[in-house]
């Protein structure tokens, strides 16, 4: 997600969100159909590269700017806070898959892995981030994360 800066507001381009969760989402469907764990880590790489360092220098992220480009899609900007939170939550979940299949319950793995492909898809379909409404939900009720 590369970080635009209008007035005091940090916004980033939807399309490029869309894209990024499709490219994590087809990551998933790949270890899903291999059992290959390294898939796993590669996407873990990438998307705590692309949440806790910096922003837009990911593999996918890079790709999802090219498709972009390629396919001249129309900026769409959004607020830039939901995306982040949905992308910390991510990059946590993503880990605890990790750290359940290197402990061999497969199962659970899985079936997180499973959740998280779902919102990936319905993100990249449906533009519906179920973690953005979480967040939006929050912030109706006042409810301030300040640890992100």
């Amino acid at each position: 997600m590369s970080e635009t800066t209008y007035g005091e507001k940090h916004l980033v381009d939807e399309n490029q969100t869309r894209i990024y969760a499709g490219l994590v989402f087809f990551m998933m469907l790949t270890y899903l159909l291999t059992e290959n764990s390294i898939v796993l880590y590669l996407l873990l790489g990438d998307m705590f590269i692309d949440t806790y360092i910096s922003t837009g220098h990911s593999p996918l992220s890079m790709t999802s700017k090219l498709i972009i480009k390629v396919s001249v899609l129309e900026e769409k900007l959004v607020a830039i806070e939901s995306k982040k939170f949905a992308s910390y939550l991510g990059v946590n979940l993503l880990l605890g898959i990790v750290i359940l299949n290197l402990l061999g319950y497969e199962v659970y793995s899985l079936s997180l892995l499973l959740i998280f492909a779902f919102w990936k898809l319905i993100e990249a379909t449906q533009n519906i981030c179920f973690i953005c409404c979480f967040f939006n939900l929050l912030k109706r009720k006042n409810i301030i994360l300040e640890s992100l």
